[in-house]
């Protein structure tokens, strides 16, 4: 009996030190990464496999319905096969995400004028997919729960795409004076450096 409560300790240890881990960071060095803060009700939550798929392709001389795209590649001869991103929608709420798994979770949301907290830029996007972080063991039904409810985003921005700051990116509305206070904090720092 001694023996597989040691053992079940001993997995119990291994499967904790080898769990996905994210280091805590502070709300204000959230705030001071983002790009664009806001809050808004998500409309919806959808889950996505994403998987490449693979076209094959006969050499330029051969006919094809890609034959157009084909032709603005330089070097057609050399032309194999064409590989692209490609996405199924998953509905059952059992759909998982977490480390080698290829299931995203994304929050579909619209952007009111009205409700943006603070932003770089001065035009806004009217509506954002925002991509939860794929390495969470998360599911689709305990993530539709979220949908209806209201949050603060803090998002940052990088090759026109906004995307999470940090994998802890929402925070709830009982946050919104902390953060304004910390943008006031963060707009002053920036004054400072720009002297």
């Amino acid at each position: 009996m001694k023996i597989k409560i040691i053992i079940l300790s001993l997995c119990f240890i291994c499967n904790i030190g080898f769990s996905t881990r994210i280091k805590h960071k502070p709300l204000a060095e959230l705030v001071n990464e983002s790009d664009l803060i806001f809050s808004a009700k998500i409309d919806k939550v959808e889950m996505i496999h994403k998987y490449r798929k693979k076209i094959e392709v006969s050499d330029s001389s051969g006919t094809t319905p890609l034959r157009l795209h084909i032709e603005l590649i330089e070097d057609k001869d050399f032309v194999t096969s064409i590989s692209y991103d490609h996405f199924d929608v998953l509905t059952d709420h059992k759909s998982r995400t977490g480390p080698g798994n290829s299931n995203e979770l994304r929050y579909y949301v619209r952007i009111e004028k009205e409700n943006v907290i603070y932003s770089v830029e001065e035009d806004v996007p009217k509506s954002l997919v925002i991509p939860l972080w794929t390495l969470w063991h998360d599911d689709l039904g305990r993530r539709k729960n979220d949908e209806g409810q209201t949050y603060i985003f803090l998002l940052k921005k990088k090759d026109d795409v906004y995307s999470r700051v940090y994998p802890f990116f929402k925070c709830s509305l009982s946050k919104k004076s902390e953060i304004k206070e910390l943008i006031e904090l963060k707009k002053k720092a920036q004054q400072l450096d720009g002297e």
